[in-house]
């Protein structure tokens, strides 16, 4: 049986465990599990809304003792649970409607907390790799490796 991600509830596949785990209040309206996240200048953690601009590789993954699956998002007030994800951890993350990607491409933030390859993009934005080889019909989730 194939694995899928939105029935068998985990977006962290393989990932370090010096990997820090954050909690954190939902500053944004809506937050999906597996979206790039960032810090807002009131602690809270907020959906990363600018395309190819730096960011940590902060992810919001599924909250169990809240009941946040793999195809839940959390609202404005809840209690987030994310990783800071470290170089080589292995995860499932948004990939912006429309993309094509192949196995090895350099990601960026999208906007949005979407991912998405660059036209040009600067040293140091790069997020992570992808590990799949797809065309996003519709917003999407796909394995990649963090840088």
């Amino acid at each position: 049986m194939a694995f899928n991600v939105l029935t068998d509830h985990t977006i962290m596949l393989n990932v370090s465990p010096d990997s820090p785990r954050i909690e954190a209040i939902c500053g944004s309206t809506t937050m999906t599990v597996g979206t790039l996240v960032k810090w807002n200048s009131s602690s809270e953690l907020v959906i990363h809304a600018t395309a190819d601009a730096p960011a940590q590789k902060i992810f919001a993954v599924e909250n169990a003792n809240d009941g946040i699956q793999a195809a839940d998002a959390y609202v404005t007030g809840d209690n987030v649970i994310a990783y800071n994800m470290r170089p080589g951890d292995l995860i499932y993350a948004w990939l912006e409607a429309g993309e094509t990607t192949y196995i090895g491409e350099f990601l960026t933030s999208a906007g949005g907390g979407l991912l998405h390859s660059p036209v040009a993009a600067t040293i140091g934005s790069y997020v992570c790799v992808s590990k799949q080889a797809l065309t996003a019909v519709g917003n999407r989730l796909i394995e990649v490796e963090i840088l």
